[in-house]
This record gives C-alpha cells, structure tokens and sequence, in this order.
C-alpha cells in the first residue's frame, strides 16, 4: 500500500508540475515561479496536499499566489482527472512547502554525516582506474540509444575486450538500424545475464530513472558504477564520475579516458567514436560543435576512419518505408500562431500502418525546427499511459529547462521529457505558450 501511494502521489506530483502554473491565468500566479514540490494523497484519493515552492516573491505576493491557486483548484481537479485515471481525483488543497527553510540546517547535517556518504571520485584518470581495476565489466547507456550512446558503447565493449576484460553491453531497447554497421553493436543484449559485475560503465546519461525496470543501481552485483555524461542535467549516479557538459559527445569524453589508459585505437574503435561525434554535433552544424570535437574528429581520421562509409551509413542508407512515415509525419505539423515554435507527431498507429519501428523517427524533428522563424521543435509520441516528448532548439531558448520542470532534462538545444496521458492538443498550447513566455522575457 504504501508503495502504491508512492507511485500516485509522484504521478500527481508530476501531472500538476506540467499543469501549474501554465494553465493557472491568474496573474497573481503568472508573475510568480512556481514549482510543485510534493503532493500527499489521503488513502482513499479524497483529498490531496500539494506543496509549491514560490521563488524571487515577498511575503504578501506568495500569499496572493496560493490564494489564486486555491480559488482555482476546481479547474485543476478537473483537468487532472482528464489526465491522469485513478478511482477518485482528490480535492486539492495548495500549501507552502517550507522545505526550503530548512535547507541550512540539512546541509550541516549532512555535512556532519559526510564519512557516510563519499563524493564519487572525478575526472579521466578516476575512470581509467575503474578500469583497470576491474574484470568482469557491464556497459550500458540510457533506452532508446540514439548514435551517441550506440557508438560510445560499442568502443567502450571493443577497447575493454582489448584489455583482455569480460564484457557485457546492454541496452533494453534494440540498436537502430542505421547503427548496425558498427563492429560490436551486433553483440549488444536487452537482458543483464546472472552474475556480479566488478564496474558497470553508465553511458550518455546519469539518471537512474532512465533504467525503471531494466537495472536495480544501488545493488551489489553492478560493482562500481562509473558515469561518462555530458548532459546538463546531471542525475544521481556514480560512484565514479566523469562529466563534462562542455564536451560535445560523450565519444570527446570517452576519447579522454583511452588517451589516460595510453589505449591505441583501432579503426573499427575510432569509426564508432566519430559516429558518436557527429551525430551529437549534427555532422558539425550544431552549436555544441567546438574545438576540442574537430580535434578529437581529426585525431579519428587519421586513425583511418572513412567519412563517407559512416555518413552514408547514417544518412543515406534508409528504407522506403522511413519515407513513408515520414510523409504521414509531416502532415501532423503545427505551427504556433507567432510563428516561434512547431510541432510534429509520431502516433503508434503510423508506425503499424507502415511497417516501421521507433528508432526511425530519430531526426523527424528537425524538419520543423527548419522552419523560417521557428526557435524550438517539439516531436510527441504518445504511448498507452504517456506521452513521450523531444525538444530541439535555435539556442535562444534552453529547452532543458523546460524539460525539467516535466520531470525531464538534457541539452540546452536538445532535451526530452515523458509527460502522463494527456490530450496532445492541451499539451501542444502549453508548450507553445511556454516558448512564448520564455522567448519574451528573455527580450
């Protein structure tokens, strides 16, 4: 039981994290940041205690703010129902959370207790200990993998055969097919076998929460657990860590830590990082394109790596039936009515009506960030209880700071974040309207 209240009241949480303030036009409410903190349902879902966190407002300002909240909690019950399907939506009543007055104090007492909880240790050379430390290795990187994570972990499985290591890679969804062409990727697993690992090498994210139900962290049998990101958005993984959000690719990243092991790379190593390297980079049109990732690509290139033999892989090898997809996509476009942000829509009823799988729709959403005037593209892929939810951006907008007040995270131009059941319509003015604000008061 009290794991299922769990469950509803992070649901609830998150449901109205993506529904306040936005929907709340109150402008006692608009002028203010607000941020649901907690939500505590009543056993019987009756009645449910939502706790906001008001930041930058004095006293009489956040006190005008959960008055207005309050005076429309009736709408909010309303539109939680339509999102989310419990037995009773619960009454609403907003509280101040008060957490926040006691973040000194926290602090302290964990500063007291730190000997019990130990900084993970940083950096390449921490990494490339790991390795050499350990035998029996397990590589992963976060669902949905998209040329980042493939090319990453299909280097890190070559390079630690190579140190004579046992090596399992898993990921818990498929390799998409543009990636197959990688040595290694063929070898990848969607179960974790039996056994203790002595490191689990944690690619291309930090964030448990990308693993729910395919890896229990925190277990003995995963070893050390070392984390290679570049997100900026960094979760709550790693016992050893290396992060970097500068770096274009964690392919830059993972280059580091072979150049520290004093690995020489192979072809078939160094093709899989220049995969990783341009597909992060957009090919080196994106802004995340720096110097240290052409010289990282020069470096892969003169190891013997073909550019074309990658690209054409990537780019011009696709099926007849991506195409069609595409096309059913592209009729889904919409257009904000101040012409700054477009969406697209992938349904599960197209990819069956086309014979095709999720993995293909990776780089749809850059046809409506194409578009004239548009600063973000948002891609929705509704599921049976969700509705999956990809961001890019121009840069003047930092679309991960959007993601994350939905639960989600990542780039400043590029992010994602899965929102509960709801009406691709109601979610598709939010976000628009969310882009608008934040372009207006950004100037």
């Amino acid at each position: 039981m009290k794991d299922r209240m769990a469950r509803v009241n992070r649901l609830l949480q998150t449901t109205l994290a993506g529904m306040v303030p936005g929907l709340v036009k109150d402008p006692r409410v608009q002028e203010l940041i607000v941020s649901v903190a907690e939500v505590r349902t009543t056993p019987d879902l009756r009645q449910a205690r939502v706790f906001v966190s008001i930041f930058g407002a004095d006293a009489e300002k956040e006190r005008a703010g959960l008055e207005a909240l309050n005076q429309a909690r009736g709408f909010l019950r309303g539109e939680l129902g339509r999102r989310v399907r419990l037995r009773h939506t619960p009454e609403l009543a907003f509280e101040r959370d008060i957490s926040q007055e006691h973040a000194a104090h926290i602090e302290e007492v964990l500063r007291d207790l730190k000997h019990t909880s130990p900084e993970p240790r940083e950096g390449s050379a921490a990494v490339a200990d790991a390795i050499r430390s350990g035998r029996r290795f397990l590589v992963t990187a976060h669902p949905g993998p998209d040329g980042d994570a493939v090319g990453c972990m299909a280097a890190a499985l070559l390079v630690l055969e190579g140190l004579g290591k046992e090596v399992v890679a898993f990921n818990p969804d498929p390799v998409p097919r543009r990636y197959r062409f990688l040595e290694g990727t063929g070898r990848f697993v969607d179960e974790v076998p039996e056994g203790t690992f002595d490191v689990t090498l944690v690619l291309d994210t930090s964030d448990s929460r990308m693993f729910a139900g395919a890896l229990e962290f925190g277990a003995p049998d995963l070893g050390t657990v070392v984390v290679i990101d570049h997100h900026k958005t960094r979760g709550d993984l790693g016992d050893v860590v290396l992060w970097d959000s500068g770096a274009a690719s964690v392919g830059v990243l993972l280059h580091r830590v072979f150049d520290e092991l004093g690995i020489e790379l192979s072809p078939a190593v160094a093709e899989a990082l220049y995969c990783s390297v341009i597909s992060d980079t957009g090919s080196f049109r994106y802004q995340n394109t720096n110097p240290d990732a052409m010289r990282v690509a020069a470096a892969l290139l003169e190891v013997g790596v073909d550019p074309w033999r990658v690209s054409s892989n990537l780019y011009e090898e696709r099926p007849r039936q991506e195409l069609e997809l595409l096309a059913r996509v592209l009729q889904t476009l919409e257009v904000s009515e101040d012409g700054l942000a477009a969406s697209l829509t992938v349904t599960p009823e197209m990819l069956e009506e086309t014979g095709t799988t999720p993995d293909v729709v990776d780089g749809f959403i850059n046809y409506a960030r194409g578009i004239q005037g548009v600063e973000v593209a948002i891609l929705f892929r509704p599921r049976p209880d969700a509705v999956r939810v990809s961001f890019r951006s121009r840069g003047t907008v930092d679309v991960a700071a959007i993601a994350e007040r939905r639960g989600g995270g990542g780039h400043r131009n590029a992010a994602g974040c899965t929102v509960p059941s709801v009406s691709i319509d109601l979610l598709r003015s939010e976000l628009f309207a969310e882009v608008t604000r934040t372009l207006r008061a950004e100037g």
